[in-house]
């Protein structure tokens, strides 16, 4: 039993290596310019090895921007209070304020690449991030709002929500000393969605 589960373990250990050293290397270089080559150096992996795991740097990526983007869902879970008889507003507005702190938490973690996201060379993976944080969202939304109270789609009001706030989060990093703490800023950006989902243009 012991020695089925090591080939699991050894795979396990070769990705984990490779989606630590992609995010690594993404601190320095942009996606456009990386490959493969260079990620194995950095993981100390062999290029036959990555590609018995993954057919390209897309194919690495995208996975772990979905750990990334779990560890975010995770974190907004455990803030998610029960929410009883209240509104679907309410349990909205909780939901994706929920959803926010954790994505500022695990952005500012991973401050040193997503910085460096700014660069037009970095566009692919911008997509890919914006995409993978709105359908969490939109997911979630879904699973919170139960009554049809949206005037929208769970797809759309994601999308209108993230957008904005990946870019805001984009250049709070990006700002040096001049842009507020991670505290201050949580709290604006809270307040401000909290504004928006609280007014009548999402709900009827």
């Amino acid at each position: 039993m012991e020695y089925n589960k090591r080939p699991d373990v050894r795979a396990n250990k070769t990705k984990t290596a490779l989606k630590a050293a992609i995010f690594v290397l993404l601190s320095t270089t942009t996606f456009e310019r990386l490959t493969v080559r260079q990620i194995c150096d950095a993981a100390l992996i062999n290029r036959v090895t990555f590609y018995s795991h993954y057919s390209d740097k897309f194919d690495l990526f995208n996975d772990a921007l979905n750990d990334l983007v779990e560890s975010v869902g995770n974190g907004a879970r455990k803030d998610i209070v029960k929410f009883g008889k209240l509104t679907a507003a309410a349990r909205i507005r909780i939901c994706c304020n929920a959803f926010l702190e954790a994505l500022i938490n695990v952005c500012y973690e991973n401050k040193a690449w997503i910085t460096n996201l700014n660069n037009p060379e970095n566009s692919m993976i911008i997509f890919m991030f914006n995409q993978s944080i709105t359908k969490r969202l939109s997911n979630y939304l879904e699973e919170f709002e139960k009554d049809g109270s949206l005037n929208y789609s769970p797809d759309r009001v994601a999308s209108f929500t993230c957008g904005g706030v990946s870019r805001l989060i984009f250049d709070w990093l990006s700002g040096g000393n001049d842009c507020p703490d991670k505290e201050t800023f949580t709290c604006t950006l809270q307040k401000a969605l909290s504004d928006l989902l609280s007014s009548n243009i999402l709900f009827h």
